[in-house]
């Protein structure tokens, strides 16, 4: 196991794309429940990054580069452009979504890294990510349902195999 934080892979222009359309209530006729849940993800992913700041500043991780300054000062950046991203209204929609998106996934990705080399903050914040994995379920189940839908439309024997 690497003590390097791994690349994480690239959505793509068009991964990012689709991804807006399926939160912005533009394209699910006005239904904002999509876009309420990316937002619950958004500000569960803010406060795990703010309180592993504040962990990591308090000098709670074993590892020592964990408690750098230039690892405080990361996550305090990428945290704040999530926040700007969030709060950012006046911002065209699908732009505001590819941004909460973009940085939401890496902040996790982050995350899961030093939760994964720390076991003892990601059983302090078990119910937090428990929170998130709940909102990510039903997210998932929307897309798996589009899916569903896309297959049966091509071939109208797809759920019958």
């Amino acid at each position: 196991m690497s003590d390097e934080l791994p690349k994480l892979k690239p959505m793509g222009a068009y991964g990012i794309l689709w991804t807006a359309f399926f939160y912005n209530p533009k394209h699910s006729g006005g239904d904002r429940t999509r876009l309420n849940r990316l937002e619950e993800q958004v500000r569960i992913v803010m406060r795990l990054t703010s309180l592993t700041k504040c962990a990591c500043q308090s000098g709670s991780p074993e590892h020592e580069c964990f408690r750098r300054k230039d690892t405080i000062e990361f996550l305090t950046k990428h945290n704040k452009m999530l926040i700007d991203a969030y709060r950012d209204l006046t911002e065209d929609v699908n732009c505001r979504i590819a941004k909460m998106v973009v940085k939401k996934r890496f902040l996790l990705h982050v995350l899961f890294f030093i939760y994964s080399k720390e076991k003892e903050l990601a059983k302090r914040y078990e119910d937090d990510l428990k929170k998130l994995e709940n909102v990510v379920l039903d997210d998932t189940n929307d897309w798996m349902e589009i899916l569903d839908f896309v297959e049966t439309m091509r071939n109208p024997n797809y759920l019958s195999l």
